[in-house]
């Protein structure tokens, strides 16, 4: 499997990624695979590691000198080392496809890391799902649909599988199992940019599907942002696989489609974690370049 949020350059890099690591380790790029694609174009996929800040709130109980007693919030904030896998094409498309971003300003991590290493800005990508489905569907090449997300203007509703009629357009993102290429890919694409691909890990092969079947349908994201849709996603959590916010995060920390995934392929949730590690840094020290 590979799944993640799209991001672009807003130019090709002259050069392909090497492995780089700051002062004391972090922050860190590693290139663990370099593959010539068909075209003869080095796409590339590895892991990144860095120091991020996460809000917290303290809570406690304070009393003053007559005794009384009242409940004190205080908000601060803690750093956090976190590493994350992306694939990416700098030379090429400019595809860089993060497993999970943090946050949604232009220099969230990782996408901070990609940009001082290629002396290129990264750019995020939002996805017309209406158009993707219809295009697919006009084509004879949309397959199966297993689950379908849209908003009709009286609020947002997802479908799966019966329910997941193929005769009405997708807006806010389908799961699919099509023909490419003389396979079946099988995976999710969302609005806001999140693709996943269930039966491929090879980079090459997962780039060149986004390149020739997906990057026509994407764009950068506005100012504004365009993805707020399902209840405005900022108010719901977050799925802690994909990334995607979704009232459809249960107990699991898990979003619908990641908990389908996971079930149909046997893991346990250390199997689920390994492509994604957080760890919380003991030394609560200031991070590098900051």
């Amino acid at each position: 499997m590979i799944a993640g949020t799209l991001a672009r350059l807003d130019e090709p890099a002259d050069e392909p990624l090497d492995s780089t690591f700051g002062d004391g380790g972090f922050p860190a790029l590693e290139v663990s695979t370099t593959q010539d694609s068909f075209d003869d174009r080095p796409v590339q996929a590895g892991t990144v590691a860095g120091h991020v800040r996460e809000p917290t709130r303290d809570v406690f109980i304070s009393e003053d000198q007559s005794g009384d007693k009242r409940i004190v919030t205080e908000r601060d904030e803690r750093r956090e080392t976190i590493a994350t896998d992306w694939v990416a094409d700098v030379t090429g498309t400019g595809l860089v496809v993060a497993e999970s971003v943090q946050g949604s300003s232009p220099f969230a991590f990782p996408l901070d890391l990609f940009a001082a290493r290629t002396d290129r800005q990264p750019e995020r990508l939002v996805v017309d799902v209406e158009a993707l489905h219809m295009a697919w569907n006009d084509a004879g090449t949309l397959g199966n649909v297993w689950m379908r997300g849209a908003d009709g203007g009286d609020g947002a509703s997802i479908d799966y599988h019966q329910q997941a009629s193929a005769d009405e357009p997708a807006t806010i993102g389908f799961g699919f199992s099509r023909p490419w290429n003389g396979t079946v890919m099988q995976g999710v694409v969302y609005e806001s940019g999140y693709v996943a691909v269930y039966n491929e890990d090879r980079p090459t092969a997962f780039v060149r599907f986004l390149e020739e079947e997906l990057l026509d349908y994407a764009a950068p994201e506005d100012d504004d942002g365009q993805q707020a849709t399902l209840g405005e996603a900022a108010d719901e959590p977050e799925c802690d696989r994909c990334g995607r916010e979704t009232d459809s995060v249960d107990d699991t920390g898990y979003c619908v489609v990641c908990r389908d995934k996971r079930d149909e392929d046997g893991e346990d949730d250390g199997e689920a974690y390994a492509n994604l590690d957080t760890v919380t840094e003991a030394d609560g020290g200031e991070a590098d370049g900051e």
